[in-house]
């Protein structure tokens, strides 16, 4: 059987933390927990990518979220949610598995 070697340490520099959102009464964003993610690759990006609502939606990063040597092991990414790194405040707006021989890795596009 074939074997794709999950992607290295020293690829994944990055740390971010990862927020729930929440809309209170006036529609204004709340957290509703966070949790630290480790051993993630943020690239700059700027593709156009298509939202959940078929919109075009240009985004400004990929977050690189390895399904062996990232932290936390089963993360969930769902849209909408903040990602903060180095003090910019991204919100997830796609979330793709790669499959290589069974999934590999998960990219985030952030806007």
């Amino acid at each position: 059987m074939r074997y794709v070697p999950p992607i290295p340490l020293y690829l994944l520099p990055h740390t971010a933390t990862l927020q729930d959102v929440v809309l209170d009464a006036w529609q204004m964003e709340e957290s509703a927990g966070s949790v630290e993610l480790e051993h993630v690759r943020i690239e700059p990006n700027s593709s156009l990518k298509l939202d959940a609502s078929n919109q075009q939606v240009q985004l400004k990063a990929v977050l690189f979220f390895d399904l062996v040597n990232s932290r936390p092991l089963g993360a969930e990414f769902k849209l909408g949610q903040k990602v903060i790194h180095d003090g910019a405040i991204f919100h997830v707006a796609s979330v793709d598995t790669l499959i290589a021989f069974g999934p590999h890795h998960l990219e985030v596009g952030l806007i």
